[in-house]
């Protein structure tokens, strides 16, 4: 599944947005809140993306594909279960 800006509102983009507030809170406390509504993928979605990509050395594309999820996912699941 790829996620960028302009896709579709959706559970998908509203689940990426949740686990990036949730692995990196400092970036999104400095975005402000930035998401005025949960599940759209807007211009502030794709930068603290981008910055998240950025912090974990992957391609600073501002997509949600494979790799990037790959890299989220585990770093939900190491804060999660250690």
């Amino acid at each position: 599944m790829l996620l960028k800006l302009g896709s579709p509102e959706s559970i998908a983009v509203e689940r990426l947005q949740q686990w990036l507030k949730f692995v990196t809170p400092s970036v999104f406390e400095y975005w402000g809140e930035p998401i005025a509504e949960f599940g759209t993928f807007c211009k502030n979605t794709e930068s603290m993306l981008m910055d998240y990509q950025f912090a974990r050395n992957l391609v600073q594309d501002g997509v949600f594909g494979e790799q990037t999820f790959q890299k989220l996912r585990a770093d939900v699941q190491k804060i999660l279960y250690g």
